[in-house]
Order: C-alpha cells, then sequence, then structure tokens
C-alpha cells in the first residue's frame, strides 16, 4: 500500500483534518445529548467498507477517533485492517498511476521516489459515480490536448530556430 497526506510535517508522523487536529464526528442524536461532553465526545466514523482489493482508499490513523489528513491507497486485500480504518473510496479509473506508484515502494517502506499528489479537492458524494468518472475522463482528455498543443508549439518553434540558423548560415556563406 501507499500512505500519504501528511500535510503538517511530511514525514508521516503529522497531518491535520480541515475539521481540527482530528475528526470529530457529531451525529444528529450526539449534537441533541443532555450534556456539552457528550455532545462533543469524539465519535469514529463508520466502518461499513472493506479492504477487499486493489485501489481502496481509506483513513490512516493512531487509534479510534484519531483521523486526520493522512490515508492509504491498497495495492491488493488488506483484511486485516477491516474494523479498523475507515474506507472512503475507490479507484475508478487510473490503474496505470496506480501501478506506477506501486513500483516505487520498498520493502522498508521508503518511496523510491517523491511522489506529490498535485490536484486533488472534494468529492460530491451525492453525485453519481459514473458522472464523476466521465467529469475526471474530460480533464483527462483536456490536460492531454493542452499537453499535445504545447508539445506542437514547441516543435514548431525549434523548426523556426532551424530554419531562422540555416538562413543566417546561408547569408554568412
Amino acid at each position: 500500500m501507499a500512505q500519504g497526506g501528511d500535510i503538517t510535517q511530511g514525514n508521516g508522523m503529522g497531518g491535520e483534518s480541515i475539521y481540527g487536529e482530528t475528526f470529530e464526528v457529531r451525529t444528529p442524536a450526539r449534537a441533541a445529548a443532555p450534556c456539552a461532553a457528550c455532545r462533543t465526545a469524539p465519535q469514529d466514523e463508520t466502518f461499513q467498507g472493506t479492504h477487499s482489493g486493489r485501489g481502496v482508499l481509506a483513513m490512516a490513523n493512531a487509534g479510534p477517533d484519531t483521523n486526520g489528513s493522512q490515508f492509504y491507497i491498497t495495492f491488493g486485500p488488506q483484511p486485516h485492517l477491516d474494523g479498523k480504518h475507515v474506507v472512503f473510496g475507490q479507484v475508478e479509473a487510473g490503474w496505470d498511476a496506480l501501478a506506477l506508484l506501486e513500483g516505487l515502494g520498498s520493502n522498508g517502506g521508503e518511496p523510491g521516489e517523491r511522489v506529490v499528489i498535485s490536484d486533488c479537492g472534494e468529492v460530491d458524494l451525492a453525485a453519481d459515480p459514473e458522472d464523476l468518472i466521465e467529469a475526471f475522463r474530460q480533464q483527462q482528455t483536456a490536460a492531454d490536448q493542452e499537453q499535445q498543443e504545447q508539445e506542437q508549439e514547441q516543435q514548431q518553434e525549434q523548426q523556426r530556430q532551424q530554419e531562422e540558423l540555416q538562413q543566417q548560415q546561408g547569408a554568412a556563406a
């Protein structure tokens, strides 16, 4: 598996949720509890998801009620993690990127190269998963087209420079 998300220390020992240091989940029943301590006591999220295969996304934690920003992606089934870590997603596209990520690992746990997630955001959980996948594919297609256009511009610039150099050499002769 690959683990990341330490946004505070960058060494796997830190991280912080957008809600504070760790998740503090309040259910409607807890919000109506008679005492303040009951209303704000941390409550872990659900453990309904399973680590059943490749590409499962889950929260890394140090025990109950310690979800922060760290997460992991599985490279295969990890049933020993069921009931201990919140599964929040599944890789649906980009399997080639997951294979590349897996190839960067080592037995000691350190990646062979620095890995950076450069484009991420919040997913609308009410959205149709097929719509999310289609939007991702459209973004990838647009990014691929932009890269092709940049490569064409570079080739045209190189060709222009070569022609200019040839003209200069012809004028000098």
